[in-house]
């Protein structure tokens, strides 16, 4: 994937940041424009947003975006320790300190959608948008993600498993048998999502079929992209993607976020809400609206990946809501955002 003209464009750029390789892309933003930091999700790192960023830097937006810890050229740990939030969160501020950036729309899809409010929840000053892809919006939980307690709290509303993946991806052994099997992993990813609810998200699913039913899913991805995806989990691996469930799961976050004393967000917050997405879908990403103040949902026609389906049209739909909610400038902060979280 380095090979890739996306990661092959000017900005790309490495830095230590308490003890961490980072790597990393930084466009400036030109008149007066702010600033998205994108943070991505699993498995395939940054990549999720090629078609993306150039409609953001197009219009004058800058761009950081960091390949997270486990993914390309960034350090990949093997403690969960260094995946906790706030440690990752302290990182990134050391990047945007470095890049000269102040304050930033916070992007997050997947996993990065979990990182994202946390950043905006322990850096509330340089934080003046938050969106969310894929994934909703979780407080401050006195214990790790609990896959078994999400089921039986969602199965009976949805009428299937949708989170069984996540005990899966956490398993000690998961990222040895997904590394095997890798075609037919990114053919599932990025198929039809009707195929998530009897292949993935089960309990038990994706060990299944992933062994049973080599390369028999059709993928949407073109097929440039799809060789791309699978040469860069080949050359990176999935153990350093998979550290992130093993560390959800974990305790590594229950200490930091007891420091947050309100888990209400009040800063502008746009959910998108895939139509046919498995995991989390509309129904589960409506509620997040109790624990918002200023919040809006989107429901782009698209799976789990809409910043590779639409890119344009999410990129459309976000930038008309920054200007809806004055945070498009980089001194701008919403009237609405300030005094975040009643910390």
């Amino acid at each position: 994937m380095s090979n890739h003209p996306f990661f092959k464009q000017p900005g790309w750029k490495t830095g230590v940041f308490s003890g961490t390789n980072y790597h990393y892309l930084s466009i400036k933003s030109h008149a007066g424009k702010a600033t998205f930091l994108l943070l991505h999700g699993f498995p395939t790192g940054a990549f999720t947003f090629k078609g993306f960023v150039p409609e953001l830097t197009s219009k004058g937006y800058g761009i950081i975006l960091p390949e997270l810890k486990g993914y390309g050229k960034t350090d990949k740990p093997t403690d969960v320790a260094a995946l906790a939030y706030k440690t990752q969160s302290d990182e990134i501020v050391q990047i945007l300190d470095k890049e000269g950036v102040n304050k930033v729309i916070l992007v997050g899809h997947d996993f990065g959608g979990a990182l994202a409010p946390r950043f905006a929840q322990y850096y509330p000053d340089r934080a003046t948008g938050l969106v969310l892809a894929s994934l909703p919006y979780a407080p401050p939980a006195p214990t790790g993600l609990n896959p078994d307690l999400l089921l039986q709290k969602f199965k009976p509303i949805l009428g299937y498993e949708n989170v069984g993946h996540i005990k899966y991806f956490a398993h000690p052994d998961s990222a040895k048998e997904l590394n095997e099997n890798l075609e037919t992993f990114v053919s599932l990813l990025y198929g039809d999502p009707a195929q998530w609810k009897t292949h993935l998200t089960p309990v038990n699913a994706l060990s299944t079929h992933i062994k049973e039913e080599h390369r028999k899913h059709e993928s949407w991805l073109s097929k440039e992209d799809k060789e791309t995806i699978v040469q860069f989990l080949a050359e990176n691996g999935l153990e350093g993607p998979t550290l992130w469930f093993k560390a959800a799961t974990s305790e590594v976050n229950v200490a930091a976020e007891k420091t947050i004393t309100s888990p209400r967000l009040t800063l502008p917050f746009l959910s998108i809400s895939p139509v046919h997405e498995a995991t989390y879908p509309p129904p589960i990403l409506k509620a997040q609206a109790a624990l918002a103040e200023n919040f809006t949902i989107i429901h782009p026609d698209t799976g789990h990946w809409p910043f590779e389906q639409q890119p344009k049209e999410i990129a459309v739909q976000v930038l008309k809501w920054v200007e809806e909610k004055g945070i498009s400038s980089s001194s701008s902060v919403s009237t609405e955002s300030k005094g975040m979280y009643g910390c």
